[in-house]
């Protein structure tokens, strides 16, 4: 007990003011707790309407956009050759197995004796016959679409159909997934002996060496980056059982795939260019933008170099075999599109490095824009390569060049009297 007033003045007065702050405490606990909790029923409710809304645009996106690619049975079968330098085969490569008929996903494939999208390949040809080869990628063999919608095939018949009279033939040489140096040997090892008077060259920017990030250094000591199917095949390494990499790796993996199979998220990446780079920058993606944009860097720079290596040989083979060396530049699908990148610099080097050698470049990226493309009209569904529209006006601008530039201007000069 207290002993004095005082004391028991100072008692009451510490204990009223610890009281009161107690009692304020406790009444304004309730009234936080269901501020909280009205504010997370809000944003429940948010997020509610936002899932709901985004699966209403989902169902009826899938409703009227066009259905996904289906492969088709029976699937195409690929015939592979591995490197061999002391046989003269500077790089790994595969064609198709020859003489087959199947499919590319949903699209019909015929293959020809040599492994290649072609009917059977002519072998009685008249004296004057002009025989163009394409070379190439998937951009060049025909992705997911049909032959006749393919560039090599439109450009025969553009050239049949404007030089009527005179015998010509382009034989489809492209293979999925190649790069340069897998295109040339292909070539030398299979196409070469059909003797052509003019062989095009379809560049696409993925056709460089594209290892690690760009910005990585890169020594001048180490030279052109070479690819890896110019390189011994690698030794496996010995699986370290990292149970939690492969599970982080399956879960990111397992995000993609769902990512890819949802129509809103992949028709928003596609039309808005530049923005899987911009939000998901693997290294693949960097590499894009970097030879979009024409940076420049010692690694970019080395594999540009490795690119000049591979035009100068295409140069050489050229001048053995006395054929006319053509390189066509694919456009980058940002590019494509009627709100693409404006910058040319990935069309500016490879046009550099072709002068350089002497070889005729064709630039149809104006001609593509001109027809205004758009996403999903003029590509392949969930996927983003062109479909017959582009790859027409890649086929038209190559009808321009070939007629004022190559064997067959002669051909017209002269039947014209000049």
């Amino acid at each position: 007990m207290p002993n004095s007033k005082d004391e028991l003045t100072k008692s009451d007065t510490t204990s009223g003011v610890d009281s009161s702050t107690t009692k304020s405490a406790a009444r304004g606990a309730p009234k936080k707790k269901r501020g909280i909790k009205l504010l997370l029923k809000k944003l429940a409710l948010a997020v509610a309407s936002l899932v709901f809304t985004l699966i209403i645009v989902e169902v009826a996106m899938r409703m009227t956009m066009p259905p996904r690619l289906v492969q088709r049975d029976p699937r195409v079968q690929y015939k592979r050759y591995e490197r061999d330098p002391e046989k003269g085969v500077l790089a790994s490569y595969w064609t198709l197995q020859p003489n087959q008929e199947g499919y590319h996903l949903d699209a019909p494939v015929k293959v020809d004796r040599l492994g290649f999208r072609n009917d059977q390949i002519r072998e009685d040809l008249p004296s004057d016959h002009v025989r163009i080869i394409a070379l190439g990628d998937s951009h060049t063999f025909g992705f997911a679409i049909a032959n006749k919608d393919t560039w090599p095939r439109q450009l025969e018949q553009r050239l049949q159909s404007e030089m009527a009279g005179q015998s010509i033939d382009v034989i489809n040489g492209g293979i999925e997934a190649l790069a340069i140096e897998q295109e040339l040997q292909s070539f030398e090892d299979h196409l070469l002996s059909l003797k052509p008077q003019i062989v095009i060259l379809a560049y696409y920017w993925n056709d460089m060496p594209t290892p690690g990030n760009p910005d990585a250094p890169w020594p001048k000591e180490n030279g052109p980056i070479v690819p890896p199917s110019m390189k011994p095949a690698p030794a496996k390494a010995a699986d370290q059982g990292n149970k939690a990499t492969a599970t982080k790796q399956g879960i990111i993996d397992s995000l993609r795939k769902t990512a890819k199979e949802s129509y809103l998220i992949y028709y928003t990446f596609q039309s808005v260019p530049g923005l899987q780079m911009a939000i998901a920058p693997q290294n693949l993606t960097i590499w894009k933008r970097a030879i979009l944009t024409g940076r420049v860097t010692p690694r970019i720079e080395s594999s540009w170099e490795f690119v000049d290596t591979q035009l100068l040989r295409f140069r050489k083979l050229a001048d053995k075999y006395s054929f006319q060396p053509v390189v066509v530049i694919v456009p980058i699908f940002e590019q494509m599109t009627t709100n693409g990148y404006g910058n040319t610099g990935y069309q500016d080097v490879v046009t550099r490095l072709g002068n350089k050698h002497g070889i005729t470049v064709v630039d149809p990226l104006g001609t593509i824009r001109a027809i205004e493309p758009s996403y999903p009209g003029d590509f392949v569904p969930f996927d983003g390569h062109p479909t017959g529209r582009i790859y027409g006006a890649i086929a038209d601008e190559l009808v321009k060049s070939i007629k004022k530039n190559s064997v067959l201007a002669e051909t017209q000069r002269e039947s014209d009297g000049e």
